[in-house]
């Protein structure tokens, strides 16, 4: 079995729908966050809205991960200065600049900016990484500005 059909859920007994259902929850709750965000942004400081957030989180998924975890603690611990690096900035730090934007414009238009990120992925990939354009980076970054053009 390949990757796709594994990450399609295909070969399990799970309907291919139910991949594409998991997808369309994570735009759901993506988007929620900036909905949520910027609702909650006049009564909750947003540091203290990115530590709860991820504290729930934590709470919810590490049944599910505690397993892996224990499996890959080698390999974690190898690589646990890049992780929290990669934590700080991708995870918590990111969040917090969210919030604090949200205490001054609207979810949709941090929604908008937040959908250039692909673009800016590809920009910075080419600049300090040199990685060539190819349809597989140009196409992820199309699509985002389709989406923000037209809405």
């Amino acid at each position: 079995m390949n990757a796709r059909a594994a990450a399609a859920g295909e070969g399990r007994g799970e309907p291919r729908g139910f991949a594409y259902l998991l997808l369309v929850l994570a735009t759901l709750f993506w988007s929620g966050n900036f909905v949520l965000g910027q609702a909650m942004s006049t009564s909750i400081p947003p540091l203290t809205m990115s530590y709860w957030r991820w504290q729930v989180a934590l709470l919810l998924l590490l049944p599910f991960a505690l397993g892996g975890m224990r499996r890959e603690w080698g390999l974690i611990r190898a690589h646990l200065p890049r992780l929290a690096l990669l934590a700080l900035l991708g995870v918590a730090l990111f969040n917090t600049c969210v919030y604090i934007g949200l205490q001054s414009t609207t979810a949709i238009n941090a929604l908008l900016i937040n959908s250039a990120i692909p673009v800016w992925i590809m920009l910075l990939a080419m600049s300090f990484i040199r990685e060539p354009v190819t349809g597989r980076t140009i196409w992820p970054g199309s699509c985002s500005l389709c989406a923000a053009w037209s809405t």
